[in-house]
C-alpha cells in the first residue's frame, strides 16, 4: 500500500489580481486563517470610497424624499426612486467589500507550506495554484488485497502497518473496507489511519499492511525450506537416536498454511521430534549420521 493525507491543499485565489505580497516561505508552519498572500486591492478600495460617497448622498436624498412623502408632498415615484437607489448602492458596496476580502488569501488548514508556485508581481487567477499546504500529523494508508481475502478483513480488525524504508511499524485498526471490487485487478481497498506526530511518514511512501487471515491457538510448524516433495507427497527428514548416532527417516507430512518462511504441519509430526536442518538435501532415508 501507500501513505497519503487528505490534508493536502493547493491554495488558489477566488479572484484574479496582481500578487502584492507573500507573507510565508516554504517550510513555514501556518495556522488556519493566517494571512498567506495579499493581492493588489487599490482599484477596489477606490471603488469602495466612491460607492460610500454616492451612498451617503443617496441616503440624504432618500431621507428628504421620505420626509416629504410623509407630509404628502412630492410624488411617490421620486420617493421610490430614491429608496431603490439606496438599496442598489448598499448591495454594490457589499459586493465590493466581498471583492476586497478576496484580495487576502488565508490558510485553509493548519500545516506546513510545502511549496510556493508564484512570486510577488505576477498575476494570479482562480485557475492558478499559489502554494500548497500539507498537514502530515494524520496519515492514511491504503492497500489493495486480493478479493480472495474479502471475508478475512473487516473494519475494526487490527493490522500491522510497516514502512520498510523508514523502519517504522504500527499496529492499528482498519478504518475502512471498500465494497467495490476492481474488475481489472480483482482487488478491494482497505484504509488505516496512522498518527504521524513526528511527520516522518510522507505522502506516497511505501507501506506493507499485514492482517491475520488464518489463526490457530496451537500449531506445529517447521521452516518452509525443510519441506521437500516427492511423487508420494511432501516430506521432511527427521532424526531418530540410535546409540551415539542418528538414523535419518523420510517422514511424510500434510502441510497447512505458510507465512514468512514458516509452514503449519497438520499431520505427520509430533512435538519433540528432531528435524534434519543442516545438510537436509544431502541425506537419504535410513542413512546414519553423527550429530556435530
Amino acid at each position: 500500500g501507500k501513505a497519503n493525507t487528505d490534508r493536502n491543499v493547493a491554495v488558489s485565489p477566488e479572484r484574479s489580481g496582481r500578487i502584492e505580497t507573500i507573507t510565508c516561505e516554504e517550510g513555514d508552519q501556518v495556522q488556519q486563517g493566517e494571512l498567506l498572500v495579499r493581492l493588489d486591492s487599490e482599484t477596489i478600495e477606490r471603488n469602495i470610497d466612491q460607492i460610500q460617497t454616492n451612498l451617503a448622498h443617496a441616503r440624504n436624498l432618500y431621507e428628504r424624499q421620505a420626509n416629504l412623502w410623509e407630509q404628502e408632498i412630492g410624488s411617490e415615484v421620486k420617493y421610490l426612486q430614491a429608496k431603490n437607489r439606496v438599496e442598489n448602492l448598499e448591495k454594490e458596496l457589499e459586493a465590493a467589500r466581498s471583492r476586497l476580502a478576496n484580495t487576502t488569501i488565508t490558510a485553509p488548514i493548519d500545516g506546513k507550506v510545502d511549496a510556493i508556485f508564484s512570486n510577488p508581481g505576477e498575476m494570479a487567477s482562480p485557475a492558478s495554484k499559489l502554494l500548497r499546504i500539507i498537514n502530515l500529523r494524520q496519515m492514511e494508508v491504503t492497500a489493495n488485497p486480493s478479493e480472495a481475502y474479502l471475508d478475512d478483513v473487516r473494519t475494526g480488525d487490527s493490522v500491522i502497518v510497516n514502512f520498510p524504508n523508514l523502519n517504522i511499524q504500527r499496529k492499528r485498526p482498519v478504518t475502512h473496507v471498500s465494497s467495490y471490487i476492481d474488475p481489472d485487478t480483482r482487488t478491494f481497498e482497505i484504509a488505516v489511519k496512522i498518527a504521524n506526530k513526528d511527520q516522518l511518514i510522507k505522502p506516497n511512501v511505501l507501506a506493507q499492511v499485514r492482517f491475520a487471515d488464518y489463526s490457530l491457538e496451537k500449531a506445529l510448524t517447521v521452516p518452509t525450506k525443510l519441506i521437500q516433495s516427492a511423487d508420494t507427497g511432501d516430506f521432511v527428514y527427521t532424526a531418530k537416536p540410535r546409540g551415539d548416532r542418528q538414523i535419518v527417516k523420510q517422514t511424510f507430512i500434510e502441510p497447512g498454511r505458510s507465512n514468512q518462511g514458516i509452514t503449519e504441519v497438520k499431520r505427520g509430526l509430533e512435538p519433540g521430534q528432531q528435524l534434519v536442518t543442516d545438510g537436509f538435501r544431502e541425506v537419504s532415508h535410513n542413512e546414519t549420521v553423527i550429530t556435530p
